[in-house]
């Protein structure tokens, strides 16, 4: 496995040959270079070469690895394959694609929608979703905390997970627990040490409230 320093020197010595340096001169350009370089740790380090028969076949693997299935639809109940089909559905993504390992943006921010839909309308415990999903709890938790955070901050997204939550109402009526306006979602919240709290807060502007008491 050559180091930095080999293959710089070897490039430099092909160079001087083709411009015919004398060797004094070689000498002078390369101690120069190595004493003045703000890098010379770096031409210490080693690299390996890249086999392109080797390249082609990890690239493969990871094609192959990405078509897997994460999961298995048979784990999930009828209600359950509906909301994903219904995530799918406004995500304009297969329900194949959502099973299998690979990644995509469409495929991430589905999975986290379908994550935080369970886990704020339905109260899904953590390792259940984990179960469905074929991950750790700990994904499922940081998924659900990504959904949150792009929520408020991608209009986009937001516009996506509302469209959801409508077309869930639309099939099933009076099924989510929370009216679908654009502006009120979920907030879990967390009571003591280590110990969760299901108490739903909607945070509901003052306009709806004053139509409500009209």
């Amino acid at each position: 496995m050559p180091s930095v320093h080999d293959i710089v020197k070897e490039a430099l010595d092909l160079a001087f040959a083709d411009l015919k340096v004398e060797a004094l001169v070689q000498d002078g350009v390369w101690n120069r270079m190595k004493r003045n370089t703000q890098y010379a740790h770096y031409y210490k380090k080693r690299v390996s070469l890249a086999d392109p028969v080797s390249t082609k076949a990890k690239r493969l693997a990871t094609f192959q690895r990405s078509q897997e299935t994460k999961t298995s639809l048979r784990k999930f109940s009828e209600l359950e394959q509906s909301v994903l089909s219904i995530v799918c559905r406004v995500h304009k993504i297969k329900v194949e694609d959502f099973i299998k390992v690979r990644r995509g943006r469409e495929l991430v921010d589905a999975r986290f929608q379908f994550a935080a839909i369970l886990r704020l309308q339905f109260y899904y415990t953590f390792s259940k979703i984990a179960f469905l999903l074929g991950k750790d709890h700990s994904s499922i938790i940081h998924s659900v905390k990504q959904h949150k955070d792009f929520y408020d901050t991608i209009s986009s997204y937001k516009a996506l997970y509302v469209r959801v939550l409508n077309e869930i109402e639309k099939d099933y009526p009076g099924l989510l627990n929370t009216t679908l306006n654009p502006n009120i979602i979920l907030v879990e919240s967390r009571v003591g040490y280590g110990k969760r709290g299901h108490a739903v807060v909607s945070s509901i502007p003052e306009q709806f409230n004053n139509e409500e008491t009209n």
